[in-house]
């Protein structure tokens, strides 16, 4: 039964957009840490890390779970529908994902809308 909702999930083409996203964000992070000279090789396993396993593994437990609740489920008066949950975690992970890229962006001293804005 997993091994259905992997491959619904694998072929789902808001996954290959957040992969796309992920590989944006190594790749401007990379280059952005060159420039900055603070380049640590240790950083691109924290990306596998933080994006597939922070982001993405979350996302799909949701999605799964959407799946095979496919009508949403009554608990007292409250409705839960983890179709729309999962729905919501793929625009967290895509705003996380965007931010980065953003910042990296940044970094490498592109001129983006917004750029004045002080991060903490």
């Amino acid at each position: 039964m997993l091994s259905h909702y992997l491959h619904v999930f694998a072929s789902d083409d808001k996954l290959h957009g957040v992969f796309v996203l992920i590989l944006a964000d190594l790749i401007f992070g990379v280059l952005a840490a060159f420039k900055t000279h603070t380049f640590v090789l240790k950083r691109l396993s924290d990306v596998l890390h933080d994006d597939v396993l922070g982001k993405v593994l979350p996302w799909f437990g949701l999605y799964a779970f959407g799946l095979a609740n496919a009508s949403a489920i009554g608990v007292g008066d409250v409705t839960i529908d983890f179709g729309t949950i999962a729905d919501g975690a793929f625009i967290a992970v895509i705003a996380a994902l965007t931010a980065s890229i953003y910042g990296s962006l940044r970094d490498l001293g592109v001129n983006l809308p917004g750029a004045h804005i002080d991060q903490p």
